[in-house]
């Protein structure tokens, strides 16, 4: 399992979503860059995928969630 995780940064996970996906390419420590796609999001705005990973967050000091397929995009501006 990939690991990365900031102790000052915050996810707010939705259950329903379809996708992870994050701009920030240091959140995925070992990032399989050779998946590549492309989403179309709700506003009909498509956005390229240029990797993915899962990715280990604490959720507190002793609770830890993985984000399973975990899209990287340069192009978005945060976790969506």
């Amino acid at each position: 399992m990939k690991v990365k995780h900031k102790e000052e940064e915050k996810w707010y996970l939705d259950s329903g979503c379809s996708h992870h996906i994050t701009s920030d390419r240091s959140s995925f420590e070992a990032l399989d860059d050779e998946f590549s796609s492309y989403i179309e999001l709700d506003d009909n705005k498509r956005v390229e995928i240029k990797g993915r990973c899962d990715v280990l967050i604490h959720s507190n000091k002793d609770n830890k969630k993985c984000i399973y397929d975990v899209f990287y995009s340069p192009s978005v501006g945060q976790i969506c």
